[in-house]
């Protein structure tokens, strides 16, 4: 299991809170203004409770891209470089790829897998789901889940 990203952000203001706490102890060893100086970081130790995540860890995903046999388009190709800038540059580091029949999706994916295994750089999984015609949004959540190795809830 790891952690997800909001736990390890929400984890990372309990250790600030931490050390803010024991800097004013530190300080203030038995003094009266100790009091006054806590209770100023009440509000936001509270806040941090509040926002503690729901989810708190998931399961590793699969192991970091690996070269996928077969021909692979030009590292020139105005897809391919699009598609690894949109991935590169999005916060959320996800992309969807569909369409047609036949236009080259599947090339498309791996030539990014494959870009992606050799050269390094970015940090990044690809996860296969088939969509086939007349497939539910439902069932394709649920693939992804699967292949992740979580539940629906």
């Amino acid at each position: 299991m790891t952690s997800t990203n909001e736990v390890n952000k929400w984890l990372e203001q309990v250790d600030t809170i931490n050390y803010d706490v024991e800097v004013i102890f530190a300080r203030n060893k038995l003094k009266k203004d100790v009091t006054m100086e806590a209770i100023k970081t009440v509000p936001q130790v509270q806040e941090c409770l509040r926002a503690c995540p729901n989810n708190i860890a998931f399961v590793s995903v699969p192991p970091p891209a690996q070269e996928i046999p077969g021909p692979c388009m030009s590292s020139q190709n105005r897809n391919l470089k699009e598609a690894l800038q949109f991935i590169k540059d999005d916060p959320v580091g996800m992309i969807g790829i569909w369409g047609p029949g036949g236009v080259g999706k599947t090339y498309l994916l791996n030539s990014i897998n494959n870009s992606i295994a050799v050269a390094g750089g970015i940090s990044f999984d690809v996860i296969f789901v088939r969509a086939s015609r007349g497939c539910s949004v439902e069932k394709i959540q649920g693939d992804f889940l699967m292949k992740l190795g979580m539940k629906a809830d």
